[in-house]
């Protein structure tokens, strides 16, 4: 019998011998979940730094440069048609160039009852430079109120106001408050002068 034999070299086969070469890396497993959010700090973070100063901006053209005023004096009853002026109810003065007005005047009147009325209508206007403003009848503002002593409505007041807008050029200028009563009849309106019925007269000037 005839017997062969086989040389093998001491841990020929890798697998079984355990040896010390290193494998190939595997692939990277997934992501974990994210953690929990740590705790909130206390500590505000210091300021940011200051930003640079704007621009100025332009001026405004509407700043008033004066303020005028006038008041009644003395009393007044106007009945008809007949416009006059209420005694020192005005203001003169002077501007610089072209200039924007604002007036305003404002008071209250008793009505005067003429013949067939219980009541009476009065008409008030600025009159700028001797310019009559406003309608030709009633000017700037109507107002109508019953007769002082009337048996049916008894004796009331009633107010009134208007303003009115306007461009003035250089030089000096007068702004009159004028009255007139009810046209085609002999009723009206008056004022006693009393402290809660005069008119009143401002005028303010802008830029």
């Amino acid at each position: 019998m005839r017997r062969v034999f086989i040389a093998l070299s001491a841990c020929a086969v890798v697998a079984a011998c355990g040896g010390s070469t290193k494998g190939t890396q595997g692939e990277s497993g997934p992501a974990g979940s994210a953690g929990p959010p740590g705790p909130a700090s206390s500590v505000a973070g210091p300021p940011g730094a200051k930003g640079d100063t704007g621009l100025t901006g332009p001026k405004g053209d509407s700043s008033i440069t004066a303020v005028y005023t006038g008041t009644q004096t003395g009393t007044w009853t106007a009945l008809g048609a007949n416009w006059m002026d209420i005694k020192d109810a005005n203001v003169t003065f002077n501007v610089t160039g072209v200039v924007f007005v604002e007036m305003q005047g404002d008071g209250s009147v008793a009505g005067v009852a003429g013949s067939g009325y219980q009541g009476g209508h009065c008409g008030f206007r600025f009159v700028i430079d001797g310019v009559p403003q406003g309608n030709a009848t009633w000017g700037d503002r109507l107002v109508g109120c019953p007769g002082s002593g009337n048996a049916a409505t008894g004796s009331w007041w009633c107010n009134w106001s208007m303003r009115r807008s306007s461009s003035l050029s250089n030089g000096s200028h007068t702004i009159q408050l004028q009255v007139t009563g009810w046209s085609g009849t002999n009723a009206g309106c008056s004022s006693d002068g009393g402290e809660y019925s005069v008119a009143k007269l401002w005028v303010l000037t802008h830029s």
